[in-house]
């Protein structure tokens, strides 16, 4: 654990588009959230699951923006 405490204290770690694996970058967070769309018709318009565009909106996933 206090390799990851380091990590993270130093701005290592990988979170958001920095993860190898992100669908999305932090421009598409500000506008999912800023949009009055539904959430299947942004699920769609950036290709990922429904419940990836509610976490968002919900704050569950992508919290440091």
């Amino acid at each position: 654990m206090d390799n990851y405490e380091d990590c993270v204290s130093k701005g290592r770690h990988t979170r958001g588009e920095r993860s190898g694996r992100a669908k999305l970058k932090d421009c598409d967070i500000i506008e999912i959230r800023n949009s009055v769309q539904k959430v299947s018709v942004l699920s769609k318009k950036y290709n990922v699951c429904v419940a990836t565009i509610s976490n968002v909106i919900k704050r569950k996933t992508w919290v440091h923006i």
